[in-house]
């Protein structure tokens, strides 16, 4: 798929409704930590931005992160489901603490969450690089956090189309 025509698709993904496997499981924290690389935490990024009055924290390393207390869920988020970091990480963390959940389109990481009964969302795999799946990724992360109406705003206001030539007037002002 295309940069644009992802961009422009953007509306759909807000409108996807994550599934989550295992869901008996889960179970409701006070705090999140999302662990991710590069796109794969975004989701984790932006909801710390936009929801300040949630406790949700950042871990883009190998293994236990810091702070991982009974109070915490486990977000581990890999658009690929093979990231070594978050591989690590997810396997580090189910040894010490059952609060755990996964997003992922796939990949070894979707393999391990379901051979121990992890809850876990499989996003689409729609060969997007993992930073144009953020739609994808923030609703599965709102599905898991329990707030899953907080995006309905977001997808209202999406019309990439109409900023389109806002943002063709400012690239050519900053260009040179």
């Amino acid at each position: 798929m295309q940069f644009k025509e992802s961009i422009e698709r953007f509306a759909e993904q807000c409108a996807w409704e994550p599934n989550i496997e295992n869901a008996a499981a889960l179970q409701k924290k006070k705090r999140t930590i999302v662990c991710g690389m590069g796109g794969s935490r975004l989701a984790g990024d932006l909801l710390r931005s936009a929801l300040p009055a949630r406790d949700i924290t950042v871990h883009a390393d190998f293994g236990f992160p810091p702070h991982v207390g009974n109070d915490t869920l486990f977000v581990v988020s890999s658009y690929s489901g093979n990231t070594e970091e978050t591989l690590d990480a997810f396997r580090a963390v189910h040894e010490k603490q059952k609060h755990i959940a996964v997003i992922t389109s796939g990949g070894e990481l979707l393999r391990e969450a379901r051979r121990v009964n992890i809850p876990t969302i499989e996003i689409p795999e729609r060969n997007l690089p993992p930073r144009l799946a953020i739609g994808y990724s923030v609703k599965a992360l709102l599905a898991l956090v329990g707030d899953a109406g907080a995006l309905a705003k977001v997808a209202a206001t999406s019309i990439p189309g109409s900023i389109e030539t806002e943002g063709k007037t400012l690239a050519e002002r900053l260009k040179d």
